[in-house]
């Protein structure tokens, strides 16, 4: 509480800027929060990060900012913000008039969702090589080459894929997967590049709601796949959901990833079930329509960021962000 009354002085000062882009300089921030700041703030990315000991970031996430840059050497950092002020308007002709009274829960969920997403999408941007990257360059490759089927480019595919995989998770000492070289994922590669399932890259969720069973048939394709190459390590673990779909997710982002996170977000905001099958991902998509005016402003940022995510990695992100929150501070 009382690191963040400290800060709540930067918050107050972006508030009343209120700006589309803020730079400061270390001694303006100092400034204006009356003290020098730590020197890890001078030395190190990480103490810029918003983790359970780093809660500095909450000064600007809070009111809507997002660190576009953090210059250590020269001591400045860049923030922009997500444009909320014709929200109102925006939801208001969309919502029946009777129900105006609830306009201000619709802004309250429409600031949750940036806020959450923009706080992981920061990762991205203050590391180049924090594992949150690993996504983008895997489905960046897959989406680049889909229609490229040498040998050396699903080879490279395989590559991408296994350390996508192993960055969140998926070769811990229980994994099947461990025990394997990485052209274990050529088959299902192979199979993800068919033709059949042109339709499923980046796909947008107002068109997936008529590809669900598509995307519930490529799911069973590739446990399948996984199932036979297990058979040799007499290995009876079962081939999870949460493994098809972070497949699914870092190929062609057609799906969430149903890791502990995105469920545990999932029961938080009582979205649907925490299952993956055909009701849950109809209810992801009814979600994400309901709040599709946050989710564009998010992918508008994102967009101006250099980066083109699609609407169920967004979605995906979001619900992670709120799992990862609430996991993190009943440590």
């Amino acid at each position: 509480m009382r690191e963040h009354y400290k800060f709540s002085k930067l918050s107050q000062y972006l508030r009343d800027k209120d700006e589309d882009t803020i730079t400061l300089s270390f001694l303006e921030i100092e400034s204006i929060l009356g003290e020098k700041m730590c020197k890890s703030a001078y030395n190190y990315q990480a103490y810029w990060s918003l983790s359970k000991t780093h809660t500095f970031p909450l000064a600007w996430i809070n009111e809507g900012y997002i660190l576009k840059s953090l210059d250590l050497k020269n001591r400045i950092i860049i923030l922009d913000k997500v444009k909320l002020e014709n929200a109102k308007t925006r939801i208001a002709t969309r919502i029946d008039s009777n129900k105006v009274s609830y306009l201000d829960n619709y802004i309250l969920q429409e600031k949750d969702i940036i806020v959450n997403v923009l706080k992981y999408y920061s990762e991205t941007l203050k590391d180049e090589n924090s594992r949150y990257n690993s996504w983008k360059h895997c489905h960046e490759y897959f989406l680049n080459n889909r229609f490229r089927t040498s040998e050396e480019i699903t080879d490279n595919m395989c590559l991408h894929l296994a350390f996508y995989l192993a960055s969140w998770g998926m070769y811990r000492g229980s994994s099947f997967l461990l025990k394997k070289d990485y052209k274990v994922h050529n088959e299902v590669v192979k199979e993800i590049l068919k033709e059949k399932y042109t339709s499923l890259w980046d796909i947008n969720c107002e068109d997936l709601r008529n590809k669900v069973d598509l995307v519930l048939e490529i799911s069973e394709k590739i446990k399948k796949i996984y199932i036979k190459k297990r058979e040799s390590l007499d290995d009876l673990e079962e081939v999870s959901d949460t493994l098809i779909t972070k497949i699914l997710m870092g190929t062609f982002g057609c799906v969430p990833a149903y890791d502990r996170f995105l469920k545990l977000g999932l029961k938080i905001k009582k979205v649907g079930i925490q299952m993956y099958n055909k009701t849950s991902l109809i209810e992801l998509i009814s979600f994400y329509e309901a709040n599709k005016i946050a989710f564009d402003e998010c992918k508008l940022l994102v967009n101006k960021c250099g980066d083109n995510y699609s609407e169920m990695k967004l979605l995906d992100m979001y619900l992670w962000q709120i799992g990862y929150d609430n996991w993190n501070k009943h440590l």
